[in-house]
């Protein structure tokens, strides 16, 4: 009998590459929970208070990154505001994240404040949440479902993105 040994290469190569795809995706088998560094993160909010994004499991997150010198941000806050307010606040939370890490308490409770950001906003001075959520620019808005896993991201916000959100929220909601 003759080996064709081109096919055995290739079949054992079609079986490495699965096997490690599977491996990468990280199989998780049913009833296991999935752990994610960031929500353990500690953030304190402009009044000293300490809080996890873990403390909000069970609702879908929404995280607005923003910074006090990010001309855009100012534009995406009352946006995102007008989402909070659309929002069932029984299965959504809002969280700013400001990422300054040179202004006062005071400085930047007035710049949410002019920004039109009436959702509470968390400090993030050593990004150490924006890092583990690989927030590359600002605005950012992240989502996350009801376990902390990353439903969408998106950078900047205009009028015209809205009922494309609000959609997508009502489709969360339902899952």
């Amino acid at each position: 009998m003759k080996i064709n040994y081109s096919s055995v290469l290739v079949v054992s190569i079609t079986f490495l590459l699965f096997t490690l795809l599977f491996l990468y995706t990280g199989f998780i088998p049913k009833g296991s929970t999935v752990t994610h560094k960031f929500l353990s993160i500690e953030l304190y909010d402009f009044y000293g208070n300490k809080t996890k994004l873990k403390n909000y499991q069970g609702k879908i997150i929404v995280l607005d990154f923003w910074a006090t010198w990010c001309e855009p941000c100012k534009k995406a806050a009352p946006l995102i505001d007008i989402l909070s307010k659309k929002s069932n606040t029984d299965n959504f939370v809002f969280l700013g994240i400001n990422t300054d890490d040179n202004k006062t308490l005071e400085e930047l409770k007035q710049a949410s404040a002019d920004f039109g950001i009436n959702y509470p906003s968390l400090l993030d001075p050593q990004l150490k949440l924006s890092e583990e959520l690989n927030v590359d620019g600002q605005p950012a808005l992240i989502f996350l479902d009801r376990k902390g896993n990353i439903l969408y991201r998106q950078y900047g916000i205009l009028i015209s993105d809205i009922q494309m959100l609000l959609q997508k929220m009502e489709e969360w909601e339902k899952e």
